[in-house]
């Protein structure tokens, strides 16, 4: 098979890839079967090989999301009340469904990373980079919630009084 970029060869490998995700770093997927250009180095990968990578994606954004502070989750009811929709319309949001908006399951409950839904709010895409930065690369746009304190968001209001029960 040739390649259309250089005119190379595409060569059959196996072995271990080191991908990079601008949400979630670098991840490794091992015991896979790829195509690499000789002239290029460009990849190709078979659909076994790009499932497995995939499902190996989704395994490390689930990680890195649930190692995220309980603090920077919010209920649905709340993440409803952000988006200003209603909590049903929240969990059949085709676009919520897919990821655009970082959740977890705790207790059988969804909670919603607060500064995954105010982007989402403000450009349709609430996916930010889970892995750690440097200091100078932080983002405090979005302010975190803490228990029994009131804070100002952009353009929306949270109070909690109180514990609160998830």
């Amino acid at each position: 098979m040739r390649c259309l970029r250089c005119g190379g060869e595409y060569q059959m490998r196996r072995g271990t890839l080191v991908l990079k995700d601008k949400f979630i770093g670098d991840y490794e997927v091992h015991a896979v079967e790829y195509f690499e250009c000789e002239g290029c180095d460009r990849f190709l990968f078979p659909e076994q090989t790009a499932r497995k990578i995939e499902q190996r994606r989704e395994e490390v954004k689930r990680h890195l999301i649930s190692h995220r502070p309980i603090r920077e989750f919010i209920t649905a009811s709340e993440a409803a009340d952000i988006l200003g929709i209603s909590r049903q319309a929240l969990h059949k949001h085709r676009r919520i469904r897919r990821g655009f908006i970082y959740s977890i399951e705790l207790g059988g409950r969804i909670l919603y990373n607060l500064k995954s839904v105010l982007k989402f709010r403000e450009c349709g895409d609430g996916r930010f980079p889970l892995i750690r930065q440097s200091d100078e690369e932080q983002d405090d746009t979005y302010a975190l919630i803490t228990e029994g304190s009131e804070q100002v968001l952009p353009e929306y209001k949270i109070q909690r009084t109180g514990p609160t029960a998830f």
